[in-house]
């Protein structure tokens, strides 16, 4: 029994110390720590001393400030992470990080670059753990790309949670290719805050302006294929690149917004500026994009080039230059969408589609243009 009061009471003081994070002063180095927990400072603020010196104890190794990677380390499963106001492991981006124990922090930073999670270390990855103290304090860019690059490094499907409510500047795309199944999810925004992005695909410009962009080729190196001359190269093309698909996409609840307004500032052909997609999706099958708001995106505002098995629904569509949806896909479903100041419902070339009960108020080039599907 006392054992067991022992084990609930430590459990407790866990909890406490997440939810209180910075509020009380961490004890000193010497004060004896509760049952299995043990404080960064024991061990000369090193991780590597640590998990070396635990060993294969169980414990909750506690992080209450700074501390630097000298040397690649690898936290077991038997070791648990524990970062508090304060704390934070630097100089992950020259030495590699690998978590395998469970890992709790509040939303405050907690690396300067990428990490990998084990799979039974955590169920949601935030960007504000991803925040190093170099980063420009108005752009969310950087901390964005870590996180999707986390998720990326792991061998099991991940959580990306945007902050409810809470608005990320970006002044540059974001890139996750989605190794393993992904979903984006919080109530955030994601605000472009820039003029235009990097021209990568010439032969259609569009497909790489895009605000996230998701898959395993999101910026190809396109064919030689010239699709303007031979509209039958176009599936001969696709089929070719869609060869090392991806499968798991769900992106629900959050705002893609750009700071351009195309009836008021338009698309410069020349120049190429003031001009960003939105979400760009390559090569995934099982995609689901609910529950968003896209604005005042210059582009289309979904882009999907080689998908299959996609659901878009209850999205709102408004103030955009272009089309709603756009791409080539087969198997899709665009069903109870709002759309309001767009060029059209969809654009693009589709298989086995079906496209109904969307509401659309002022469309500028009318409802649907579809080619033949691939």
């Amino acid at each position: 029994m006392k054992k067991n009061a022992r084990k609930l009471v430590a459990a407790l003081a866990a909890a406490a110390l997440v939810e209180a994070a910075g509020a009380a002063a961490s004890p000193p180095p010497q004060a004896a720590a509760p049952e299995g927990f043990e404080w960064i400072a024991r061990y000369r603020d090193s991780l590597s001393v640590a998990v070396t010196q635990i060993g294969s104890d169980n414990a909750t190794l506690v992080i209450d400030r700074p501390v630097s990677l000298t040397e690649p380390v690898t936290v077991p499963s038997n070791i648990s992470i524990l970062i508090l106001q304060g704390g934070q492991v630097l100089d992950c981006s020259k030495h590699n990080l690998t978590i395998n124990g469970t890992f709790k922090a509040p939303l405050l930073p907690c690396f300067d670059g990428v990490v990998t999670f084990g799979r039974l270390s955590l169920t949601e990855l935030y960007p504000e753990w991803f925040r190093a103290p170099t980063d420009d304090p108005d752009d969310d860019t950087p901390a964005l790309q870590r996180t999707l690059s986390a998720a990326d490094a792991r061998d099991c499907p991940s959580t990306v949670a945007l902050s409810k409510s809470k608005v990320y500047r970006l002044t540059d795309h974001l890139v996750c290719l989605a190794t393993n199944p992904l979903k984006i999810t919080g109530g955030g925004e994601l605000w472009f805050d820039g003029l235009d992005l990097p021209d990568r695909a010439p032969n259609n410009p569009g497909v790489t302006h895009c605000i996230l962009n998701i898959g395993p080729a999101f910026l190809p190196v396109w064919p030689p294929w010239q699709p303007q001359t031979d509209p039958d190269d176009i599936t001969t093309g696709i089929r070719a690149e869609c060869q090392n698909r991806r499968t798991g996409l769900v992106i629900q609840g959050i705002t893609i917004r750009s700071n351009s307004d195309y009836y008021t500032v338009p698309y410069d052909e020349k120049t190429r500026k003031n001009k960003a997609g939105g979400i760009l999706v390559w090569q995934m099958d099982d995609v689901q994009v609910r529950d968003c708001l896209f604005k005042n995106i210059d582009h289309e505002g979904l882009i999907l080039i080689g998908c299959r098995y996609a659901d878009i629904p209850h999205n709102i569509f408004r103030d955009s230059g272009f089309s709603a949806v756009g791409g080539w896909a087969s198997d899709f479903t665009i069903t109870d969408n709002i759309l309001s100041r767009v060029s059209r419902l969809f654009e693009g070339t589709g298989l086995r589609a079906k496209i109904a009960h969307n509401q659309c108020d002022s469309l500028s080039y009318g409802g649907i243009s579809m080619g033949e599907g691939f």
